[in-house]
């Protein structure tokens, strides 16, 4: 095998890419958030090269496809060349890194952050842009991991708790926030306010379906809120206006802290 930076040009990008005949299905948001590191110059070659064995790329084509729409002209990339046909077999069969492992963060801290980080900037995050982020928001979030058990599983979901986060980041009493939440954990639902009473027993019956991250974030704040407290239901259908407002309050509780997504 043999190793070379090589500069390179969209012209060999394109040449390589010709080549790309036993790769992996092509995931556009992965070219995306590649082309946008490379474009703000936060791209950072790492030991993992392009791999190149003849005629056929092993491994690179979704940092080629990054860097060909960055629009940049050319670009420094580390290249193997003559890799045995034989590496394609164990290429990416690693355990991925999550965002908490690129932080060295508590996951069930990191998580809420970093769901909230990605909605306010509106796309995927590297860990450089995270990590100042997951530092100045967690005090907050350690708060609200630590006043109800780990294994309370539907009650510590990353929507849950940005929601209950988020609340307090608006300006709710945090004392009287986490013993709500702690309450709608373990069910008390006789102690609660009606918004999340209703919200707690939703939740309990699995009624937020995973995939429902911003609503289930927004409904979450908006049963928090103690002007709210009177809601029997809380409906969010068809209504960005609330997707919007938690990712505002988010986003401004960074400003407030000096941090600037």
């Amino acid at each position: 095998m043999r190793f070379e930076i090589v500069k390179v040009t969209r012209p060999l990008a394109d040449q390589w890419l010709a080549m790309n005949t036993r790769n992996r299905k092509v995931r556009p948001s992965h070219v995306k958030a590649l082309a946008n590191a490379m474009r703000r110059g936060e791209f950072v070659p790492t030991h993992q090269p392009i791999a190149i064995n003849g005629t056929t790329l092993i491994d690179g084509q979704h940092r080629l496809l990054g860097f060909l729409a960055s629009g940049l002209r050319e670009i420094d990339l580390p290249v193997m060349f003559d890799v045995s046909s034989t590496s394609f077999d164990v290429v990416d069969t690693g355990i991925r890194r999550t965002m908490s492992d690129s932080c060295l963060a508590d996951p069930q801290v990191m998580q809420p952050i970093h769901m909230m980080t990605q909605y306010a900037f509106n796309r995927r995050v590297t860990a450089r842009q995270q990590y100042p982020i997951y530092e100045a928001v967690r005090p907050l979030a350690e708060k609200v991991v630590s006043a109800i058990p780990r294994n309370v599983k539907k009650f510590t979901t990353a929507p849950v708790r940005a929601g209950v986060m988020t609340a307090i980041m608006a300006g709710q009493d945090e004392q009287k926030t986490l013993a709500l939440y702690k309450e709608a954990a373990n069910l008390n639902v006789e102690n609660l306010p009606p918004s999340i009473a209703v919200l707690a027993k939703n939740i309990a019956m699995d009624k937020y379906r995973p995939g429902d991250r911003i609503p289930t974030w927004a409904k979450t704040y908006v049963a928090f809120c103690s002007e709210n407290f009177h809601f029997q239901r809380v409906l969010l259908k068809q209504n960005t206006a609330r997707y919007d407002e938690v990712v505002r309050i988010f986003s401004d509780y960074l400003t407030r802290l000096g941090v600037h997504p």
